[in-house]
């Protein structure tokens, strides 16, 4: 049976994933959230805390708005229009909404090119294209019609590009609140080890404190969520690791630029035959002071 293998499958991904793992489900617009089985399977094992609930083919519900004869109608704003707000604004449970983490967002996806013998990537360009024009005219045609509708709030709850947007968040939130802190922790914990062992066996501190001051003044270099995250341990001493980047930086860009520039590097070498080629070229009573050089 289908759904028990997925069901099974689920599960034991689950199992060995539930900590350090987002989970999208994907709910057709027409449907209410907390009917559908892979709801019912995140309220099961608890994972609302970071699930995301995508809701699909909104355009089935609205008709193809990007057509100038197709305008938003009746039948949507009585039967549709109260409940979808509510899945994406509201903190109560109408419109079969379950309360997530990550909340819902609303998609539509026209194969407009299907007919047309174009290649897949070309299809998925016109649909994304035509996906932003079906929901900008969404956008302005259902808060004319209900006045309740944020327009700022739509926006950001509408589209794939807001699906990827609120999954970037989600994987930046976990990296700069569990992975960051669990990995600067056991840092710590072995820099504190490493320097007890130091002082036992009468070693001398493995960096100095001008290789610390380095490091610490260009934290700009790290990726925005390791930097939020770096900002928020200030206050802890991991600078020996820091610092020993930055060392380990310094050397690798000096050893580039002795490499290329020096005396034996591939310019210098360059540089030098140039130079013997010009003075074989020379008339031999002409003389030149290679000191002047």
């Amino acid at each position: 049976d289908v759904v028990e293998t997925t069901e099974s499958l689920v599960k034991e991904y689950v199992k060995n994933n539930r900590d350090n793992a987002l989970f999208i489900v994907t709910v057709k617009a027409s449907d209410q959230p907390n009917n559908s089985l892979a709801m019912k399977m995140v309220q099961d094992m608890n994972l609302e805390k970071n699930t995301l609930c995508v809701l699909t083919m909104t355009d089935i519900l609205t008709g193809d708005l990007t057509e100038k004869e197709t305008s938003l109608n009746k039948t949507f704003m009585k039967h549709h229009s109260d409940r979808l707000w509510a899945l994406l604004h509201g903190d109560s449970d109408d419109g079969g909404r379950v309360h997530l983490g990550l909340g819902y967002i609303m998609t539509a996806l026209n194969d407009v090119g299907e007919d047309r013998g174009w290649t897949s990537k070309s299809r998925i360009d016109v649909m994304s294209h035509w996906e932003q024009l079906f929901f900008a005219e969404l956008m302005r045609e259902w808060p004319e019609q209900e006045p309740k509708i944020d327009r700022q709030l739509l926006k950001d709850s509408v589209s794939c590009n807001s699906v990827w947007k609120h999954v970037k968040y989600a994987v930046d939130e976990f990296v700069k609140n569990h992975w960051l802190r669990d990995t600067l922790a056991l840092v710590q914990e072995k820099e504190e080890k490493t320097k007890s062992l130091e002082e036992a066996l009468g070693l001398p501190p493995a960096l100095t404190a001008e290789h610390r001051a380095e490091l610490l003044s260009r934290s700009d270099i790290l990726p925005g969520s390791l930097k939020d995250g770096l900002q928020l341990e200030q206050s802890a001493d991991c600078s020996h690791i820091r610092d020993g980047f930055a060392s380990k930086v310094r050397e690798f860009l000096t050893s580039v630029i002795n490499y290329t520039w020096g005396p034996r590097g591939c310019i210098g070498t360059l540089a030098q035959k140039f130079e013997d080629d010009v003075m074989r070229s020379l008339p031999e009573n002409f003389m030149v002071d290679r000191s002047q050089r």
